[in-house]
């Protein structure tokens, strides 16, 4: 019993010489000297330079042997900037040991980044800084290698395994990766003037991460706003043959009311002249699919639904701007304005719409934003549109139907007679018209055709009238020629 209890006492010993041993050796271990190492294996690889402040090991009993590096950096390609392309206050990566030596694969218990900012853009020609990120080519001179002309080879590919998989990897679990208080700063110089947006204070998080099969992730940021305002959830993973990530399932819901206009404004400059004042409500999007590879967007199945209510919009009204494309009537706007309700008059005179309620519902690809319907509801007009917008060269083709509330539309008459064959069985004027050319600077055509037929049929009816002098009479006729005009 005695020699049990001493053997009991020397192991128990052993182990604590062990810990303290390991602690020791990994506490004094400097590894800013390997730092170098790491750097050059980076520049040649993604042909970009690494920068790390300092690192550290550290010993935890819940998460194993912990690397610190603090103020990473890794450099832009320099013809988009001369800024970082990425950079971290803090990375920690947490290896536990015991698998890695047991069952001969990696798992990382735990990656936290803290502060991360990652700069993207992408250049006029449509290319992005992140895709040029890779193996710098060699250059071979015929000084180096004689009867062979200056050339660039690229370097050998990566083996693959049997089945055409990727690159032999060791089996790579990460249990938790978190991200805090990251900040994507994106540029988009295909647009003319550019968008600068800004995406800050995001929050994320990713559970049981692999290289072999798509993991929950679930985000949070602040877009346009100084608070939270954006949730994400959803599914990923990573295509190492084809160098992408893949999204499923992933929805996204914006909240309106905490976006700040200024904002919003200046990082799409292409609203102006129309602004964003404020609004209450959501904007959703769902991704059914999504592919995001070095070059960008690759394929997208996406909708996107907008539900907002009490929005203001600066710098355009709505009901004049419909007015004033009725070329047939060049002062049509002046004439009818003193005779307007006192609110509709002065929201002409500030140059805004209030809009009670908009509904929108449109379908996403990386080229083509596909309107299947949107909806404005305003104190004065009712607003209908559909149609497609071109993201790649920037310009609209959408069919739109106006309808001017009721007593407006008594004030219109009123005013123009003429305008009386507009009018549908609600008491509505209608006016359809399209929306065409850049995006900025679209072209508002009312449907000439459409209200030249209409006006001249209720002008041709009253005329009737007077001949005949029966209105009854007048009406019939001004059907007939209605229903003829709509047979052709």
């Amino acid at each position: 019993m005695k020699a049990l209890k001493l053997g009991l006492v020397i192991l128990a010993g052993l182990f604590l010489v062990l810990i303290i041993g390991g602690w020791w050796f990994i506490s004094t271990l400097d590894v800013n000297r390997y730092v170098p190492q790491v750097v050059e294996l980076v520049a040649q690889n993604t042909g970009r330079e690494l920068k790390v402040g300092n690192a550290r090991l550290a010993l935890s009993f819940n998460k194993g042997v912990v690397l610190i590096l603090n103020n990473v950096s890794l450099s832009d390609d320099p013809r988009f900037s001369d800024q970082s392309f990425l950079k971290a206050g803090q990375v920690l990566l947490a290896v536990d040991v015991k698998v890695a030596l047991l069952e001969r694969s990696l798992v990382i218990s735990e990656v936290s980044i803290i502060s991360p900012e990652l700069t993207i853009i992408r250049a006029k020609d449509g290319n992005i800084n992140a895709a040029a990120i890779g193996p710098v080519t060699k250059v071979v001179t015929s000084e180096s290698v004689p009867g062979v002309k200056e050339a660039a080879i690229a370097p050998p590919a990566l083996s693959s395994g049997p089945a055409g998989s990727a690159a032999a990897l060791p089996a790579l679990l990460v249990k938790k990766l978190n991200v805090k208080a990251g900040v994507v700063h994106y540029y988009d110089r295909l647009f003319e003037p550019a968008i600068a947006l800004d995406v800050e204070k995001i929050d994320l998080d990713i559970k049981d991460f692999s290289l072999t099969a798509p993991c929950d992730l679930v985000l949070s940021a602040a877009v346009f706003s100084e608070a939270e305002n954006l949730k994400v959830t959803g599914r990923a993973g990573i295509d190492l043959l084809k160098l992408a990530v893949k999204f499923e399932a992933v929805k996204a819901i914006l909240a309106l009311d905490k976006i700040v206009p200024e904002r919003l404004n200046k990082a799409l400059p292409m609203l102006q002249p129309a602004g964003f004042k404020t609004a209450k409500g959501t904007l959703e999007v769902r991704v059914a699919k999504a592919v995001l590879g070095a070059k960008g967007l690759q394929e997208l199945e996406s909708e996107v639904a907008v539900d907002a209510r009490s929005a203001v919009l600066e710098g355009i009204n709505v009901l004049a701007a419909g007015l004033k494309s009725i070329t047939m009537f060049p002062d049509l706007l002046n004439t009818v304005l003193l005779d307007l309700p006192p609110e509709t008059q002065a929201d002409i005179r500030q140059g805004i719409t209030v809009i009670d309620r908009m509904e929108l519902l449109a379908q996403v690809s990386p080229e083509l934003l596909t309107l299947r319907n949107a909806e404005v509801i305003t104190r004065d007009l009712a607003l209908s549109c559909e149609g497609t917008a071109h993201l790649l060269r920037q310009d609209l083709d959408l069919a739109a139907k106006l309808f001017i509330a009721a007593p407006l539309s008594l004030v219109l008459v009123n005013k123009v007679p003429e305008l009386e064959g507009l009018k549908k069985n609600d008491g509505r004027v209608y006016m359809p018209f399209s929306v065409k050319g850049p995006m900025l600077k679209p072209k508002v055509m009312p449907d000439i055709d459409y209200l030249t037929k209409k006006i001249l049929l209720k002008r041709g009816q009253h005329e009737l009238e007077k001949v005949l002098g029966d209105p009854a009479v007048g009406k019939a006729v001004g059907d007939l020629f209605n229903s003829f005009l709509k047979s052709k």
